[in-house]
């Protein structure tokens, strides 16, 4: 069929009035909202893709506040409130990020490189992905988190909580994990090579395919740990605990083992 002239104009004219109202609905509804980078932090804020680099935002309420992909490379958020936030993508390289909640939030893909998180509180975060490489993580909770892929080489994890969390993949190549909890960890696919271990506990933990080259597991609790098809070369198990740990031949240690897999 075909429209006279009259009629298609008319129809042009209503398709672009329901496009304009669509448009003008999409922000008024509730939720839905727009970054202002001139916004004051509080919680909600939206910050996406905004700069403050070197900003002071020292004890300030930003839970559930959206930050994807924004740049806070060297500010100080000590003691600040993130919890439930959206930081993927965010850059945070370098931050001071000491005594901070961070609980529930979103840091995948994060860039953290060199970053201070001492004493922060991170459990049940998701951070896959996300480049922890030489930050600083003394003491940190980070159980019950998702750090699936993620980087961590050098970087320093003493005393820092780590159960029940996902590790697969992730890399900590030469990486401080003394006194580290890693109990009920999955950490299967995990690089390890030349971490310090010593003292830590990794009881029941699922590190089988690991490469744990030269790693050093000295004192450390692996009680019930899954070690099959591990890389374990060079390796110092030196008065380790390694009572029903599952050895790289899949063999059962016995009960009392330490040291060695007997």
């Amino acid at each position: 069929m075909i429209y006279p002239p009259r009629t298609i104009n008319r129809r042009m004219r209503a398709l672009c009035n329901l496009l304009l109202a669509g448009t003008t609905l999409l922000f008024l509804l509730p939720g839905v909202a727009t970054a202002s980078c001139d916004d004051p932090p509080q919680p909600g804020v939206n910050w996406s893709r905004c700069t403050f680099a070197g900003a002071d935002l020292k004890d300030v309420n930003l839970s559930k506040a959206v930050l994807v992909r924004a740049d806070l490379s060297q500010a100080v958020l000590d003691g600040a409130n993130l919890r439930n936030a959206d930081l993927s993508f965010i850059k945070l390289s370098h931050a001071r990020l000491n005594a901070v909640h961070l609980e529930s939030s979103n840091l995948t893909g994060a860039i953290l490189t060199s970053a201070e998180f001492h004493e922060a509180r991170m459990s049940r975060i998701r951070a896959d992905r996300a480049q922890f490489d030489q930050a600083i993580l003394v003491n940190a909770d980070l159980r019950n988190s998702s750090f699936y892929d993620a980087q961590f080489t050098e970087a320093n994890l003493d005393g820092a909580s780590l159960s029940h969390g996902n590790f697969e993949l992730a890399d900590f190549t030469s990486a401080n994990l003394q006194r580290t909890d890693f109990s009920y960890a999955r950490m299967t696919n995990a690089r390890l090579e030349r971490a310090n271990l010593q003292g830590a506990s990794l009881v029941k933990a699922q590190l089988d395919r690991a490469i744990l080259i030269d790693a050093n597991f000295r004192n450390a609790d692996l009680t019930g740990a899954n070690l099959s098809e591990a890389d374990l070369t060079g390796a110092d198990f030196t008065d380790a605990l390694l009572s029903n740990a599952t050895w790289v031949d899949r063999r059962r240690c016995r009960l009392g083992s330490v040291g060695k897999c007997e």
